[in-house]
Order: structure tokens, then sequence, then C-alpha cells
């Protein structure tokens, strides 16, 4: 009897190494998408002289309506039922999308100057960049509950946060990928650079989605998923505790979002970085975030995810106004890696705090409503942070209203913890 339970148990055991590793391959290779081409889409549209409009709000109204698009792609997962074959497929159809993009990059001086100048090619670009968003974000929560019943609830903390610290190394080589390829091409050729790490990009998802397609498929099939509505997802905000941290990530992150998106103009204008020290800059938040990644998740681990939440919501405050104490650079590297040790604390929290106030059939609804309204409280907080900017009042108004709204966020992490005592009480009780 031993010998067939041990057997059973060394069968758990290699099918659980097998879809670690395939997740944590899966995962470079998508950071390494990231870092050396959707980073960089912005950069893209600049360089076919769409405008800095253009290249600002690339990155917000298509990611803005990929993450209300989560919510209805539960229909195509319940008929496809299959979190393996949805998230696979998936990510195999957004890594033809660089296809395009790197056409447009490579024919663009055939293009005719009237489709060039006109709103044709815009619009062109942004709906590729639209089902871009649209294909990656409706596969973000199949995923995030798929792997959530494959990694048991002993190891999740320590392996994630592992698995994380690469992610943000992998993230940063490809940063330096594409700074390395478009190097190697000057002034009219860059375009042929851009073609190049998209091209880069897609290869490298493409391998990505087959480490997914290789997952084992969880027993508990997606259709068994609690179905997403508004009345079940506006009572969820009103009485359950999912609801609240719903209420707080998004508001955490709206309020980060007022500074976030301008540190960078901030830098290169304000500060006036040189590209050396800029690229230096980045990589100081980088290295401390990684770095900071697997002691965060011991830490989680013997404390709770609650607990380093609440630490990282309180260290947010301060990091927005550190650009207030010095201009020195050697003090500004280390401040910055400071914020990245900060947002690794913040965001792991989030990460293992969604799975430990979930449970595994109604994670896909949760995770898609805290997506569609993130999404939609983030772009908010960028026009109000903008809207202080087109007003005169400088990028240091900016700075201390988003540490303003980011104090505001502790009362809610507060009545998240009550929440979740009460319903602990309730449930022990019954």
């Amino acid at each position: 009897m031993n010998e067939i339970h041990n057997a059973g148990r060394l069968r758990e055991d290699s099918v659980l190494r097998r879809n670690l590793y395939h997740c944590t391959v899966d995962g470079l290779l998508y950071c390494v998408m990231v870092g050396i081409g959707e980073a960089f889409i912005p950069a893209f549209v600049l360089e076919l002289g769409l405008g800095p409009v253009a290249a600002g709000l690339v990155i917000t109204v298509p990611v803005l309506i990929g993450s209300v698009t989560q919510l209805f792609a539960q229909r195509v997962l319940n008929r496809v039922n299959s979190y393996v074959k949805f998230v696979a497929w998936g990510a195999f159809l957004q890594a033809l999308l660089y296809l395009p993009l790197a056409a447009i990059a490579l024919i663009f001086h055939a293009i005719p100057e009237h489709i060039r100048s006109g709103s044709l090619l815009g619009t062109v670009v942004f709906g590729i960049v639209t089902l871009y968003w649209v294909i990656g974000l409706s596969g973000s929560p199949a995923w995030m509950s798929m792997i959530g019943k494959l990694v048991p609830d002993r190891i999740r903390s320590k392996y994630f946060a592992t698995r994380l610290r690469w992610l943000q190394a992998a993230t940063l080589f490809g940063l330096l990928a594409h700074g390395g390829v478009l190097h190697l091409f000057e002034g009219d050729d860059r375009r042929f650079g851009f073609a190049a790490v998209f091209i880069i990009a897609c290869v490298a998802r493409i391998f990505s989605a087959w480490h997914l397609y290789k997952y084992t498929e969880p027993t508990d099939g997606p259709r068994n998923d609690e179905r997403i509505t508004l009345d079940g997802f506006a009572k969820r905000i009103r009485t359950g505790g999912e609801g609240r941290f719903i209420l707080f990530v998004a508001y955490a992150y709206f309020a980060a979002q007022i500074a976030q998106p301008f540190l960078n103009p901030f830098m290169l204008e304000d500060l006036r970085l040189t590209a050396i020290q800029y690229s230096c800059m980045l990589a100081a938040w980088f290295f401390g975030k990684g770095l900071a990644l697997p002691a965060v998740g011991r830490f989680a681990a013997k404390h709770g995810s609650f607990r380093t939440l609440v630490i990282g919501a309180i260290g947010l405050i301060p990091a927005v106004l550190m650009w207030f104490v010095t201009r020195d650079f050697t003090a500004l590297i280390l401040l910055q890696f400071l914020s990245g040790v900060i947002w690794g604390i913040f965001d792991l929290s989030v990460f293992l705090h969604s799975y430990d106030c979930t449970t595994p059939r109604d994670r896909v609804m949760v995770l898609s409503c805290l997506g569609a309204l993130n999404e939609s409280t983030k772009t908010t907080g960028s026009l109000i942070g903008g809207r202080i900017l087109d007003a005169g009042h400088g990028y240091g108004w900016v700075f201390i209203a988003s540490a303003a709204a980011r104090a505001l966020a502790i009362p809610l992490v507060i009545a998240l913890g009550r929440a979740e005592k009460h319903a602990a009480a309730s449930a022990k009780n019954a």
C-alpha cells in the first residue's frame, strides 16, 4: 500500500516539476518579448511620425479596451473548455500581431505620402495594438486561475517570488537587447531596427506559447468557474472580501498612476539625465525589484500576503516623494533602487493575495473584474496627472498629488483587513 502511495506521490512531484519548468520558461520568454518589443511600441509610433499624442494614446486606450474585453473572454474560455488551449492559442495569436508591425516598418518608405501623413496609418497601427492587448489581457485571468490550480499553496509564495525575480531580469535583458539592436541601425535605417526587434519579439512569444501548451490541464475545468455578471460583480464590491480587495487595488494603482507615467519625462526633461544615466536609473529600479522578490516571498509565506500588502501600500507613499530629496545622481540611483524594492513588495503581495482572497471557482471572474476596473482607474489617474501638468503646476505638484492619493489608500486596506477577519470568523462559527 505504501509503495502505491509513494509511486503516486512521485508522479505528482514529477508533474509539478514539469509544470513549474514550463511556467518559468514561458514567463522568461514572455518578458523578453515585453522588453524588446511591447515596451517600445510608443517609440515606434513616434518613429512613424504619428506624433506624441498618438504615442501616449497607444499605451492607454488599447489597454483599456483590452481590459474590458476580459469580462467577455470567459464565454470563449467556456466554449473551448480548456485553460491550456485558451491561453496557448491566445499567446500564439498575440505573437503573430508583431508581424504586421514589422511589415509596416519595412515598407514604410513605399507607403504613399498621403497615407503616411493622414489618419489611415495611425488607425491601422492603433487597430493592431488594440487586438494585441485584447488577446493578451483576455488570457491573463485564465492563466492565473489555471496556474493557481497547478501550483500548491505550500510553495506558491517562494516559487512566484523566485520566478518574478528571473522575470525582472528577462525584461531588463529585453530592454537592453532592444537598445543594442537599434544601435546597429542609425538614421533612416532605424525602422529596419524596429522590424528586427518586432520579429524577435514574435519568435519569443511563439516559443512562450509552446511552453504554455505543455502545461498539464487542471482536472477542474473552466466550465465549473463562476460566471461573470454585472449583478454578481456589484454584489461582490458591496459585500465580499474579494470586492474590497478589488476596490483597494484599483484605487492604489489609480493613485500611483497620477505620477507614474510622468517619471520618465521628468528624468529626461527636468533632471536632464543623459542616455546612459537614464538607462542606469531604469536598471536600478529593475535590480531593486528583482533582488527584493525572494525576501518578500519568504516574508509573505511566513506572515501572510495581507501583511505584505499593507507594508507595500505604506511604502508607495514616500516612493514618489524621493525626487524632492536630492538631485545628486548617485543618491538618485540609490533611491530608485529603493523604489524598485517597494514596488516589488506591493506587486508581489497583490499577486499572492489575489489567490488568498479567492477560490478556484470564482478566480476568473474576480480577476477579470479586477483587470477591467484596474485599467479604467489607471487611465483616469494618468489623465489627472496630465491635467496638473497642462495647468502649468510642474512635476512637483504631480508627485505631491499622487502621494496624497496614495495615503488615502491606507483606510481602504485597513477596511479590507477587517472584512477578511469578519469573513474568516463567520466561516469558523458556521
